[in-house]
């Protein structure tokens, strides 16, 4: 099993969680503290398991994103406050314990996770975003980080109220407030559901699929309209590196020295927990110490 972090979302919940509920020294680096208890939690759900991080930063920065183009209003609104501060302390973190860090070219987290679905089996993503509920099949299932709630193909129509089937069409009628997507007026979750029905029979006027298919265009990680060939070569070359690094290339000594740096004594007393969980195989080791294997 492969866990797939969506970690800008749950960086979000950490440091707004660390910044009402934490004090003392520890504040300024609550949220670092939080998210990797969050991390280790989730490992101890998958023991043995490869961990992924996906990120908004982009590589190519001077490349705006598409779907800025094709809408307008799309995020705007937004603000990082100072979410991001201690970003860079983190992912330094998380490279010292084995975990892949992972970013788009000019698209966003989720186009990442979408991708990385295509490449590992079988996965869990742990987000608090319901938009990656689109990609959840046989092989692939959501950990909803808030409800604290695991969502299958067995029991997503009891948990979203819709069929997984029409999910991203039901979105695409509905709208989505927090990406400043506008649906189609006077469609409520009810009447929405019966719209996509039509829609996916080809039953509806060319007003509403003109909006729907503009809709899902935005909002559709499966069939991914924004794909081009740079993000994908930028995937690729990440992807084949961190294949090379493997689950059991960690810096204890590096990661020690990063949670002085941030005051978080707490998260060092927990450092046996992360070699446990980490824990190299022997022959690895072994490898390692004679310099059998590559770690670059």
């Amino acid at each position: 099993m492969e866990l797939l972090l969506d970690g800008s979302n749950i960086l979000w919940r950490a440091h707004w969680v660390s910044k009402n509920m934490m004090k003392g020294e520890s504040k300024e680096f609550g949220e670092v503290h939080l998210f990797l208890n969050m991390v280790k939690s989730y490992m101890k759900m998958h023991p043995k398991s490869q961990v992924w991080v996906a990120w908004d930063k982009k590589l190519d920065r001077d490349i705006k994103n598409p779907r800025y183009g094709d809408c307008e209003a799309y995020k705007t609104g937004r603000t990082s406050d100072s979410v991001y501060d201690n970003c860079e302390k983190l992912i330094e973190a998380l490279e010292a314990v084995g975990v892949h860090n992972f970013y788009p070219s000019h698209l966003e987290a989720d186009d990442c996770i979408a991708w990385l679905t295509k490449q590992l089996s079988p996965c869990t993503i742990f987000s608090a975003d319901n938009d990656l509920a689109q990609l959840i099949n046989e092989r692939v299932c959501v950990y909803n980080v808030n409800k604290k709630k695991l969502i299958t193909t067995d029991n997503f129509e009891d948990v979203f109220g819709v069929p997984l089937d029409v999910f991203t069409v039901h979105k695409a009628i509905s709208g989505d407030k927090s990406d400043n997507i506008e649906g189609i007026p006077g469609y409520g979750f009810k009447r929405s559901l019966t719209l996509a029905r039509k829609y996916q029979a080809g039953d509806v006027s060319d007003e509403h699929k003109s909006k729907i298919d503009d809709n899902l265009k935005l909002m559709d990680l499966v069939n991914n309209h924004y794909m081009d060939d740079l993000e994908l070569k930028r995937y690729n070359e990440q992807f084949t590196k961190a294949k090379s690094r493997g689950r059991n290339d960690t810096d204890f000594d590096k990661f020690n020295n990063l949670l002085l740096e941030m005051n978080l004594e707490k998260q060092i007393d927990k450092l046996p927990e992360w070699k446990s969980l980490t824990k190299e195989s022997d022959l690895f080791s072994a490898l390692k110490t004679l310099n059998v294997v590559n770690t670059a």
